[in-house]
C-alpha cells in the first residue's frame, strides 16, 4: 500500500486512491465542481508515483505548471509512494516542510 506524505503527514492509502479522498484534504479543501475536474481549483503540489495527467487535468494545467509538480487533487491518483503539498509558497515550503532544496526563488521557480 502507497504512503503519501501530505503537507508533511504520513498516510497509507490505497493504492489508486485519488489526492482530494486523503482525510485532511476532504477536511478543509472545498471541491466547488464536485471533484470531476471541471473547475480546476484543487491545484496541489506533487511528486512521486502518481497517475499521468489526463485530458481533462491537462485543460487546466500549463506545461511550465506541470514541469514544477502542480496536478489536480481530484484527478491524480497515487499509484505509489508520493508527496503532496498544497500550499505554494516557497517560504511555507521551506519553514514548515524542510524542503528548502526546492525552493528556488518564487514559487513560479519550484522545481522538483
Amino acid at each position: 500500500m502507497p504512503t503519501v506524505l501530505f503537507n508533511g503527514v504520513s498516510y497509507t492509502v490505497e493504492a489508486g486512491s485519488r489526492i482530494s479522498d486523503l482525510p485532511p484534504y476532504k477536511e478543509t479543501a472545498a471541491l466547488p465542481c464536485g471533484g470531476h475536474g471541471k473547475c480546476g481549483k484543487c491545484k496541489v503540489i506533487a511528486k512521486g508515483e502518481l497517475s499521468a495527467p489526463d485530458s481533462a487535468e491537462l485543460k487546466h494545467l500549463s506545461s511550465d505548471e506541470l514541469g514544477r509538480g502542480v496536478r489536480l487533487a481530484c484527478l491524480a491518483h497515487a499509484l505509489g509512494d508520493c508527496e503532496v503539498y498544497e500550499s505554494f509558497v516557497p517560504a511555507v515550503l521551506w519553514e514548515e516542510y524542510g524542503i528548502s532544496s526546492y525552493v528556488r526563488g518564487g514559487a513560479q521557480q519550484l522545481v522538483w
